[in-house]
């Protein structure tokens, strides 16, 4: 029932995600900690490590502190897909297929040395 699928960063608090919507396929790393201090640290902290995190990528990704929210996300994105139009499945699974195993080994580096 639920448009994302979610997993453990290795840091309680931490998590990658991949959502599926009618407009867009999105990989994020999910900053959400039980406080809103701690979560924008960990965001700040890889946001100081942007352009290796993004060399590593090979691709510029989307840093959203979010602040007045208590999360904080770094996200790349497929838009203009439809999970209701299966024309387009196969273009988001090549994404995901494509762009998750990546998104991680990128970050968890830096996610690392949260610790």
């Amino acid at each position: 029932k639920d448009h994302w699928l979610s997993a453990g960063a290795g840091i309680s608090g931490l998590r990658y995600t991949f959502v599926i919507t009618s407009k867009y396929v999105r990989i994020e790393l999910a900053i959400t900690s039980s406080k809103k201090e701690k979560n924008k640290n960990y965001f700040k902290k890889l946001l100081s490590q942007k352009d290796s995190i993004e060399e590593a990528f090979g691709k510029s990704l989307e840093w959203e502190e979010l602040p007045e929210a208590k999360m904080s996300r770094i996200k790349y994105e497929l838009i203009g897909v439809n999970l209701f139009d299966k024309a387009d499945w196969d273009k988001m699974s090549k994404f995901l297929i494509e762009y998750l195993p990546k998104f991680e080994s990128a970050l968890q580096p830096a996610i690392k040395k949260l610790k």
